[in-house]
């Protein structure tokens, strides 16, 4: 009895101790993901998601950093700055490396990426999944 205690109670603590803070446990988020939608509320809500054409990509990796080839630190600004910074499943935020940035929190649902930015109206951005890789060509 006491070694199928000891058996039971080692199996759990390996289980346990094997959980990561939330970034690779979402296979589906890695890859790469294009812009596809943008939203930004005027202050009467109003405000829908409009397709729009971009060559904005956000690529994640299963080691839970996260690289886009356009401006994160100040969305507003659309500046062809590259960004990397880290991101959590586990907390559905993204964080971009930059002085003062907040977490991003982000939805996703299927193959759709629903990222929201803090603004004093409604705003954020809705990407498509393009490629399984976890890498910016």
């Amino acid at each position: 009895m006491r070694l199928a205690i000891l058996l039971v109670s080692t199996l759990l603590l390996s289980i346990l101790s094997c959980s990561t803070d939330g970034a690779a446990d979402s296979p589906e988020l890695v890859g790469t993901w294009q812009l596809r939608e943008s939203y930004a509320d005027p202050g009467d809500g109003s405000g829908t998601f409009r397709p729009v054409s971009s060559d904005k990509v956000l690529v994640f990796r299963p080691d839970g950093t996260f690289r886009s080839n356009k401006n994160f630190c100040v969305p507003a600004i659309p500046a062809d700055q590259e960004t990397t910074g880290s991101y959590s499943t586990a907390e559905g935020t993204l964080t971009p490396d930059c002085a003062g940035a907040r977490p991003l929190p982000f939805e996703l649902q299927g193959e759709t990426l629903e990222l929201s930015f803090h603004c004093i109206e409604g705003c954020g951005e809705r990407y498509r999944k393009v490629s399984d890789a976890g890498n910016m060509e």
